[in-house]
């Protein structure tokens, strides 16, 4: 029977390991999404904010001790010069292949929604790749409505060999 509920510290291995499965899988939909060189590492550095820290979550889908997907989301309110509102948009939501078609997403999906009633919240975001057919009809099977494009242009020249293009200092993030 597969359960779902909040992440734990000693979930870290098999989280990151999916997250970066999903990140792989992303970057073979569209390049430009493909992981970084530390990105592994900067995400097992980031693990702990989203299992310790309120207006995070990370829940996972356990079956057999197994962890079969995971869902993260966070609270989220527009800028201030819109009108207000309490929303949770979820930054990833990723369920093995061969795990996929057994509701697996949909009760992730269930606990960020009942995560989010719990504090007011009036809808859930996210975003999908253009690209990523099976996550554009999982979104919209469970109600999701287009509500945005992000539209990208190509400038400059691409790097040789797949390098990091030079910048002004050191990268920032996690």
């Amino acid at each position: 029977m597969i359960q779902v509920r909040h992440a734990r510290s000693a979930d870290k291995d098999d989280v990151v390991r999916l997250w970066m499965d999903l990140l792989l899988s992303q970057g073979g939909l569209d390049d430009r999404f493909a992981p970084a060189d530390d990105a592994q590492v900067r995400w097992r550095n980031d693990f702990d904010e989203w299992v310790d820290r309120i207006p995070r979550r990370l829940f996972v889908a356990i079956e057999d001790d197994r962890i079969l997907g995971f869902v993260t989301a966070e609270r989220w309110t527009p800028p201030p010069v819109f009108r207000p509102s309490l929303e949770v948009y979820v930054d990833e939501l990723y369920v093995e292949p061969d795990f996929r078609g057994r509701g697996i997403g949909g009760l992730l999906l269930k606990a960020v929604r009942e995560w989010a009633e719990e504090f007011g919240a009036v809808r859930i975001r996210t975003g999908v790749l253009a690209s990523n057919e099976i996550g554009k009809a999982f979104w919209t099977a469970a109600g999701g409505e287009i509500i945005s494009a992000t539209f990208g242009i190509e400038v400059g020249v691409a790097s040789a060999g797949g390098e990091e293009p030079k910048s002004e200092g050191k990268r920032i993030g996690f």
